[in-house]
């Protein structure tokens, strides 16, 4: 897998929304009212989703993102 790709299969439901709207650009809080959560675990969720895809931020996130298809399958 190349490195720009970002594996979303280890995602659970959850964090793919979480990742959907972080991908979209949102903040922390419109993650959490998007998602009727409280910001905390919208922060909470966000800070597992780039864990798992072995980012450092957002900024890397979306970085990465412009670079190639995500692998989902």
């Amino acid at each position: 897998m190349p490195s720009s790709m970002l594996d979303l299969t280890r995602l659970t439901t959850r964090q793919r929304e979480v990742y959907d709207l972080l991908a979209g650009g949102l903040t922390n809080k419109e993650i959490a009212e998007e998602l009727r959560i409280s910001t905390r675990t919208a922060q909470f969720h966000a800070s597992a989703v780039l864990r798992l895809l072995g980012v450092h931020d957002r900024r890397e996130l979306l970085f990465r993102l412009l670079q190639g298809p995500a692998r989902t399958v």
